[in-house]
């Protein structure tokens, strides 16, 4: 099916049409091996994802503006918050707030322990040891080789 299609989607299917467009992208057959298909694949993949990332960013902002959705960032809705934001003819958008992970400031918080009375070198033991070292972010990004 082309891409273009969706210009002419009957409002049941849009999904379908949508999905059976994206799955008929198709990498040309330049791999020499399989790992190269492989790697193809996931480059492919990286594309498509940045391009709906800045797509579905750019539709956002526009939403916002067109009071589709609402501006979350000038006035947060309570945690908990679970509601239908939009209904239209062909959509409905739905917001669930759910709680983040709180974040100690440790910097500010050994200050204020220190003004406190608690011995610096007591604090910087504690902190060494309740601190958790996790892996680093991996961040894979593929390019196309130009021969």
């Amino acid at each position: 099916m082309p891409l273009d299609a969706a210009k002419t989607l009957p409002k049941i299917g849009a999904a379908e049409t949508i999905n059976e467009a994206f799955a008929a992208i198709r990498f040309p057959n330049t791999a020499r091996n399989a790992r190269d298909r492989l790697a193809e694949e996931y480059w492919a993949s990286s594309l498509l994802s940045r391009n709906a990332d800045a797509r579905r960013e750019k539709a956002k902002r526009a939403a916002v503006t067109g009071s589709v959705l609402p501006d979350h960032l000038v006035r947060p809705y309570p945690v908990g918050t679970s509601e239908t934001v939009y209904a239209g003819s062909t959509v409905t958008i739905n917001l669930k707030v759910v709680p983040q992970a709180d974040r100690v400031n440790t910097a500010a918080l050994v200050v204020d322990l220190e003004r406190a009375g608690v011995k610096p070198a007591l604090l910087k033991r504690l902190v060494k040891k309740h601190t958790e070292k996790f892996g680093g972010a991996h961040i894979f990004t593929a390019s196309l080789v130009t021969l």
